[in-house]
């Protein structure tokens, strides 16, 4: 079977209303040995006005550690996401924290969504996983 050339449509129109960031920064302390990522994805603010649709995303996320202590490790994410049209708009806010323990993989983590300025959901998990030989 022989296929024809593929099909696609043009991409929407999008404007850039605010510029994102993108930033990876290395962290090192030389007395304590300890170490981090820092990183920050941020797309800024997008709007597509063939169909008043706005969008937003950022994340802000930070990997740590000190020397050779695995239970030091530590992962911390914290993410936005907004989409709007006209005057309504719907938000959902993340907070995500990875530690351990010699025993146990430690999460913690919460949720809030908002639709406008009124927070209509809010979750938050705590969960501990055996490490089971890690």
């Amino acid at each position: 079977m022989t296929f024809g050339p593929p099909e696609g449509t043009a991409p929407l129109a999008a404007e850039q209303v605010r510029p994102g960031e993108q930033t990876w920064r290395v962290v090192r302390d030389l007395v304590t040995y300890g170490s981090a990522l820092e990183v920050v994805k941020d797309l800024g603010e997008v709007r597509f006005p063939d169909i008043d649709w706005s969008l937003r995303r950022r994340a802000e996320e930070r990997y740590s550690w000190v020397g050779d202590d695995v239970t030091s490790a530590r992962g911390d994410a914290r993410w936005t996401m907004r989409v709007a049209r006209g005057t309504w708009s719907a938000e959902t806010r993340t907070a995500t924290a990875l530690t351990c323990t010699p025993r146990t993989f430690v999460l913690h983590a919460t949720q809030d969504a908002y639709e406008g300025d009124r927070r209509v959901d809010a979750r938050t998990w705590n969960v501990e996983v055996p490490r089971d030989h890690v």
